[in-house]
């Protein structure tokens, strides 16, 4: 039996990968306009910001701090993370 903690975050994975497959999906129409492409370039920006304050919050439940403390960080830090 998955305890309720893991299926919060296994459902938050599952949306995570939806978007990132329909974002990539849409991206590879040639047909997509230039409003298209910005909203999906703006789509994986918040996503990229929201797998990061996911890590912040589960880097600060295993260190013992309080996850609610983590916040959004700005695009600019986000998308300049080396991957």
């Amino acid at each position: 039996m998955v305890q309720g903690g893991s299926k919060a975050r296994f459902g938050g994975w599952l949306v995570c990968v939806a978007v990132s497959a329909l974002a990539l999906s849409a991206c590879s129409k040639k047909d997509a306009s230039a409003a298209d492409k910005s909203r999906l370039s703006s789509i994986e920006v918040e996503l990229d910001q929201c797998w990061d304050l996911l890590r912040q919050r589960r880097a600060k439940r295993e260190f013992g701090d309080d996850p609610n403390q983590a916040r959004v960080r700005p695009p600019g830090i986000v998308e300049n993370y080396e991957q």
